[in-house]
């Protein structure tokens, strides 16, 4: 099996999230950072909702900050703007670059901090 076997692999394991098949193929040397054939990273097709998946990603060495090939946004653009509050927690305390804009030139800290006075009322971030 090649190492782009394995990140394919994990790409869909991200996807769906199953977490005991990411720690498995992690296990067995899938590289979080290598592209699938669709020209995303793992961290970048995860299931947003499930921030123990993007804690083990980010623990296995996974880039937070790589920009969609597509539009130019990070995994952390997309967490904050669908109000994923503990994913969002997760990508700062693992190196989220707050001064990325998106495709708007809107800082992700604008949108970090709508998606926790909109989505947490008020709930302050403790890294």
């Amino acid at each position: 099996m090649t190492y782009m076997d394995l990140s394919d692999q994990l790409c869909n394991a991200c996807a769906t999230g199953n977490l005991l098949e990411i720690i498995t193929l992690l296990q067995n040397g899938a590289d979080v950072n290598i592209k699938n054939v669709f020209n995303r990273t793992a961290i970048q097709v995860v299931k947003l909702g499930d921030s123990r998946v993007i804690e083990t990603l980010l623990q296995a060495g996974a880039n937070p900050n790589v920009p969609d090939p597509s539009c130019g946004l990070t995994v952390t653009h997309d967490a904050a703007r669908e109000g994923f509050v503990d994913s969002v927690r997760v990508l700062l305390k693992y190196g989220a670059d707050v001064n990325m804009a998106d495709e708007r030139g809107r800082e992700l800290n604008d949108l970090i901090y709508f998606c926790f006075v909109f989505f947490s009322h008020l709930v302050f971030i403790d890294l």
